[in-house]
């Protein structure tokens, strides 16, 4: 039962949320079913169900013990600068497979199984036909168009992916002086590595400092097999309880994931993230009354918006680059306000998503004297300090140590509780 709370399928009273009805009626593991689930709001389902269908399976790469660089440098062929994610090399893998000409060819020269990516495809349909089933998709084709109006942005795509595989979070701290490898660790474990098979073995810096992972191999040490490294927002969005009004050593904000998980950042971020996971949930309880043909009374579609939105609304209806076709019926019905939220989810995302590689995470210096004073630093690429601020200053990433201690009182929300 608590897995399926974190997971956001039960309230605190163990009754289904909406997101809970949706997973009755998948036959699909509850991290797997909550991912497909998203995916459908967010129109990426293609790619969505490449990466839902190899976790509910296999990994397609094969790893001869006689060709292990040679397979290596094959797998990491795939991957996309910036991106660090395997789930994508998966992805990007399996889109050339379905684009070859050769496909056997194609599997023998990048060290791919093709029984395996086979079976990704079949499970594919089998996926979406469920969906479809349950009323979140219009057609029980993958790659109808009307379901992936934004597959072509891999930021949202690893973005959902925190939705199905919270709370296997990875915490990462790179180190840019020297040769110090990154320190990784995550809720249970103090310390781990990345796989020798992982696209992130190996590498000393990451743009980000947190990765979500899907499976944890142990035996001398404790690796992570695959990992997606993603940005705050989709923590904020898909990840546990938030808690906010805790200040760290040197007086600022904290805004807190499951109080492991923390960031700097003003209370009235963690309140604005509040309302649109709100709302995202509303979208959810309106899908599942309009697939059931039941009466609607949530907010989006009752008129009774939230401020957020309502701010949100106007904003849109004030911006001249927008049409006055468009702005008129995203404030006249609840299927504009729902295109509303979402839209500004995919912004919010993507455009915090897209500055990550200019500036860097703060960092502690774990070595300092134990009578220090906690300081992070934050560096650039090229090991400078930059002197602006993320987002105008909205938030920073802060790696906590265990002994910290914040001052003032923290208030928990649950979100459903805060609906």
């Amino acid at each position: 039962l608590s897995s399926l709370q974190r997971l956001s399928a039960l309230d605190q009273k163990e009754n289904l949320t909406a997101l809970g009805y949706h997973l009755a009626q998948l036959p699909l593991e509850p991290h797997v079913g909550k991912l497909v689930i998203i995916g459908s709001i967010f129109s990426v389902v293609d790619p969505i169900l490449t990466i839902a269908a190899s976790l509910g399976y296999k990994d397609p790469f094969v790893c001869p013990i006689e060709k292990r660089a040679e397979a290596d440098r094959a797998k990491r062929a795939f991957a996309v600068p910036g991106e660090n994610s395997d789930h994508l090399v998966l992805l990007h893998a399996y889109e050339g497979w379905v684009e070859a000409a050769d496909k056997k060819a194609y599997c023998w020269r990048n060290f791919l199984s093709a029984n395996t990516l086979q079976m990704i495809h079949k499970m594919k349909g089998q996926i979406a036909g469920m969906l479809k089933s349950a009323g979140l998709l219009q057609s029980g084709s993958p790659s109808d168009p009307a379901a992936n109006v934004n597959s072509h942005n891999t930021r949202l795509v690893s973005a959902i992916l925190v939705a199905g595989l919270y709370p296997r979070v990875a915490r990462v701290q790179s180190f840019n002086k020297g040769n110090r490898p990154p320190k990784i660790s995550t809720e249970r474990h103090r310390k781990c590595s990345f796989h020798p098979a992982s696209i992130s073995a190996n590498v000393k810096n990451f743009p980000t400092q947190f990765a979500v992972f899907n499976k944890i191999m142990k035996s001398t040490a404790i690796s992570i097999y695959d990992a997606s490294f993603v940005t705050p927002f989709p923590l904020l969005f898909f990840g546990g309880k938030i808690a906010f009004d805790k200040v760290d050593d040197e007086g600022k904000n904290l805004v807190t994931v499951d109080d492991w998980i923390q960031f700097r950042a003003p209370g009235k971020t963690a309140r604005v993230v509040l309302d649109l996971r709100c709302q995202l949930d509303a979208v959810l309880w309106d899908v599942y009354r309009e697939s059931h043909h039941l009466s609607s009374s949530s907010a989006t579609d009752s008129g009774r918006t939230s401020p957020t939105l309502q701010a949100i609304s106007a904003a849109a209806t004030c911006n001249t680059q927008r049409s006055a076709r468009g702005a008129a019926s995203a404030t006249a019905s609840g299927a504009g306000n729902r295109a509303i939220l979402l839209q500004t989810i995919i912004d919010l995302i993507s455009k915090e998503q897209a500055s990550m590689p200019q500036q860097q995470l703060q960092q502690q210096d774990n070595e300092r004297s134990p009578n220090a004073k906690s300081r992070y630093g934050r560096h650039d690429s090229h090991g400078q300090s930059p002197s602006s601020t993320h987002h105008g200053g909205q938030y920073h990433q802060q790696a906590p140590h265990h002994n910290q201690r914040g001052r003032g009182r923290k208030q928990h929300f649950n979100w459903r509780d805060h609906c």
